[in-house]
């Protein structure tokens, strides 16, 4: 209980320090940030662009394998001095904490790699390890150095110079990437690829990120299936974004509800029956204000 009374002192300390140099698009484990703002940040991208040629009609699903399991302590030490936490005592704890190891029926093992599974400060620390990919992807476009006094104005620059149209969201190890041309995607598949495995000790799941045409199949992204369909009513055919629930995922959610529902006729006691209605509902009310953003 001491261990994590520390690590809650040091993440209200140096969380509003990480939070000034997040990446904007970022929703993951964050304050005041959720993942319906994700899956909207993600609609809203197909949804601003007004020429059709330009529509973010690919996205690359991003997975990485066993990401919070493999992050390198050395960079993510590195990675915090970046980000401005200068206090050498403060990082020597963090590194204490991540080479504490850990007890498994009585037996100790010791990890070189990775965050501490359950503790507060991992969500927080992932971020800060990633946050360098956020930032590596939007400067190409969504987020461009602010050479120009308005962002619109620097965005304007990058199209004049060629660069096609990326759009990057990401919640904790989940990201997703929009971009304008299939063949703009493969190059940032094989970049990308290249760029997780020798700048931050990290692999990509080949099986698992793939490509997808928002035309013709929808994104899986956190639950919903993104995809650009016509506007409803609309003459001209323009394409929207519309999020989905993902029916596969939400289907054995329901098969499961079905199964607590029928355990009702098993209860025999009044106040068995009450617990188990309560239970239901609260089921009920999760996957409903979990859903409640999408088309549905």
């Amino acid at each position: 209980m001491l261990d994590r009374i520390i690590q809650e002192c040091i993440r209200i300390i140096i969380e509003p320090i990480c939070e000034a140099k997040f990446y904007p698009h970022s929703y993951g484990f964050r304050p005041y940030r959720a993942q319906k703002h994700a899956v909207k940040d993600v609609v809203h991208a197909i949804n601003c662009t007004a020429k059709p040629e330009d529509k973010p009609v690919f996205a690359l699903e991003g997975d990485i394998k066993a990401c919070f399991d493999t992050i390198n302590h050395r960079l993510l030490l590195q990675k915090l001095w970046k980000m401005g936490m200068h206090d050498k005592r403060i990082l020597t704890i963090i590194k204490q904490m991540l080479s504490a190891g850990y007890i498994d029926h009585d037996i100790y093992h010791k990890i070189e790699i990775g965050t501490m599974q359950g503790g507060i400060l991992s969500p927080l620390l992932s971020n800060v390890y990633l946050n360098d990919f956020d930032w590596y992807v939007g400067r190409q476009y969504y987020e461009p150095h602010r050479k120009c006094k308005y962002k619109a104005n620097d965005a304007r620059r990058l199209r004049q110079l060629g660069a096609t149209r990326k759009y990057n969201v990401r919640y904790a190890d989940d990201w997703i990437i929009l971009t304008s041309t299939q063949s703009e995607a493969l190059r940032l598949k094989r970049n990308l690829t290249k760029y997780f495995k020798y700048r931050l000790k990290l692999e990509l799941s080949d099986e698992k990120t793939k490509i997808t045409n928002l035309r013709k199949e929808g994104a899986d992204f956190l639950g919903f299936v993104v995809r650009a369909e016509p506007r409803r009513n609309s003459k001209d055919g323009s394409l929207v974004g519309k999020p989905f629930p993902n029916m596969k995922k939400l289907s054995v959610k329901i098969s499961k509800l079905c199964d607590e529902i029928r355990t009702l006729k098993k209860l025999k006691l009044d106040n068995l029956k009450v617990a188990q209605i309560h239970y239901i509902n609260s089921v009920i009310m999760g996957i409903s204000e979990y859903i409640k953003t999408a088309i549905c």
